[in-house]
């Protein structure tokens, strides 16, 4: 019992001092929003966060940043964060990363060097560099394997009965994109693995519960309670690694014997098992890195991904008049399956998607962006401004804030509105003409006014695929399925700090339009 109360005191005493700490990084000449800055009123705030940070967030945006003043909001399962004006945002992603740096502020929110179950992912930065690189460049020639995979698990998922049925979308759409990733992440035969793709999604799924629970505790205590706090990582990993790590040893073997400098195949994890032999790197553990490497690829694809396709499904059947923004999507979608093949340039001209998707992305996906940590020793001094930040002070934008802003998006700014990115524009009366123009922005277009993929260097760079990916989804759902809330009512936005959450609850009524299915496989063109 003595030792147990020891624990939970020095618990107590760690929060506290660590609280003290974080609040040293805020200077007093940086007012609050939910808070005083005081010791007591922070704690309150902060637990007070777990539930009100989109609604403090906002708070701060309309009272300082569209203002072009700085503010200082408490956050629940991190240190306090400075909101900074949309003119401050080029300055800040185009500071150097010994100034500033988006890095130690990532790597906290999935606790990196534990959440793989491989310290060596701390700091690496492979999967990063051959997704910007192999995975964009690669992309028009992925194209037909994202629709094949699309078409063959949304009717998998979905059904192919002309009836009315009652589904859960979240579970759906999850399914439907675990397989798609797993086909560009993995290629043939590992993506059609059950076994594997099981124990990888369910990994993925307790990456960020398992890193918060390891953040409630002193970080000295970490290397000895991960190994509680992450334990369900260790058994999916161990389970998943059974038939990766042959598998991955076998390509690293006939990759270095094979005579062509090129990798014989086009999936990401042939990119990083080649790039880990073109940096010659140590054949020492590099399994195991390998694998942690895939792990941060799935991750990365999945959750956001199935997170905005949800939403979207939902945002659509509950806006006014959904048929008629149904049929117009199935109309574009129709367009463009029925074309003898698929390409990118085809896949971007899906601008009725692209609106929909963008707007959802816009409303339901960002709470706050480009958090950062100032990693200078010395500090950083805040352009335009008499404050010096400290060594561990971060800065970050209200995304929500920005999104809602009737200045920037007008009078309806807090509505959905499916089409609000593609409308024609003076002297061009074709959406989609307007896009290939450059009239419009597509969703992975960044700005100060659109940041849900983040900007500058450190933006998303598997932004592209997810783009493709989730463009398509919409269009095929639209052209073969009629879909309907199942409740009365859209389930409300819910987020645990500046987490959004998923819409986990969502349900729709969903019928096939037209289950023709020719040799197996989905005609794409029988609602033509």
């Amino acid at each position: 019992m003595n030792t147990f109360l020891f624990f939970v005191t020095g618990i107590i005493a760690w929060r506290m001092y660590t609280t003290i700490a974080h609040l040293a990084t805020v200077p007093k000449k940086v007012p609050w929003v939910g808070s005083t800055g005081s010791l007591l009123s922070y704690l309150y705030s902060q637990l007070k966060a777990i539930k009100s940070t989109p609604s403090t967030i906002s708070d701060a945006y309309h009272k300082y940043s569209k203002h072009g003043s700085i503010c200082a909001i408490p956050l629940p399962f991190s240190r306090p964060e400075i909101l900074i004006p949309r003119s401050l945002i080029k300055w800040m992603i185009s500071q150097d990363e010994g100034l500033l740096s988006p890095t130690p502020v990532q790597y906290e929110v999935v606790a990196v060097k534990y959440a793989f179950v491989n310290k060596e992912v701390h700091g690496d930065t492979a999967v990063y560099q051959v997704l910007r690189t192999n995975m964009n460049r690669q992309l028009p020639k992925l194209i037909p394997a994202i629709m094949n995979e699309l078409a063959t698990r949304i009717d998998e998922q979905f059904g192919t009965s002309g009836e009315w049925r009652e589904v859960p979308s979240h579970d759906l759409v999850r399914n439907v994109i675990a397989r798609v990733s797993s086909r560009i992440i993995f290629g043939e035969p590992l993506c059609n693995d059950v076994q594997l793709l099981d124990n990888i999604d369910k990994f993925s799924t307790c990456i960020v519960p398992s890193s918060l629970l390891l953040r409630l505790f002193p970080p000295f205590l970490h290397p000895l309670l991960s190994y509680g706090t992450h334990s369900l990582n260790r058994i999916y990993k161990a389970r998943a690694a059974k038939v990766l790590a042959p598998y991955i040893q076998n390509m690293i073997t006939t990759m270095e014997k094979s005579p062509s400098p090129s990798p014989p195949r086009n999936d990401v994890l042939t990119w990083l098992v080649a790039d880990a032999l073109k940096r010659n790197e140590s054949r020492a553990g590099l399994v195991d890195r390998l694998i942690c490497r895939v792990f941060v690829t799935v991750f990365a694809s999945m959750e956001t991904t199935t997170m905005t396709i949800s939403h979207a499904l939902l945002d659509l059947c509950a806006s006014p008049c959904p048929q008629d923004l149904w049929a117009g999507l199935a109309e574009e979608g129709r367009r463009v399956l029925a074309l003898p093949a698929l390409d990118l340039g085809s896949v971007n001209s899906l601008a009725r998607a692209d609106s929909a998707l963008k707007e959802t992305l816009r409303l339901r996906t960002s709470i706050k962006a480009l958090a950062t940590e100032v990693t200078a020793p010395d500090g950083v001094v805040l352009e335009g401004f008499d404050v010096r930040l400290p060594r561990g002070a971060r800065l970050a934008v209200s995304a929500w804030g920005i999104h809602r802003d009737k200045g920037i998006y007008g009078e309806n700014a807090d509505e959905y509105e499916a089409f609000r990115f593609c409308r024609p524009v003076p002297g061009i009366e074709d959406a989609a003409t307007a896009e290939k123009d450059g009239a419009i922005d597509l969703m992975v277009s960044a700005s100060e006014n659109y940041l849900p993929f983040g900007m500058g260097r450190h933006s998303c760079p598997g932004r592209y695929f997810a783009a493709a990916e989730l463009k398509l989804f919409l269009a095929y759902l639209a052209v073969h399925y009629d879909l309907q809330l199942a409740d009365a009512r859209r389930p409300n936005f819910v987020s645990i700090g500046h987490f959004p959450i998923p819409p986990l609850n969502g349900k729709l009524r969903v019928r096939r339009k037209n289950p023709v299915l020719v040799s197996g496989v989905p005609d794409i063109t029988a609602v033509v």
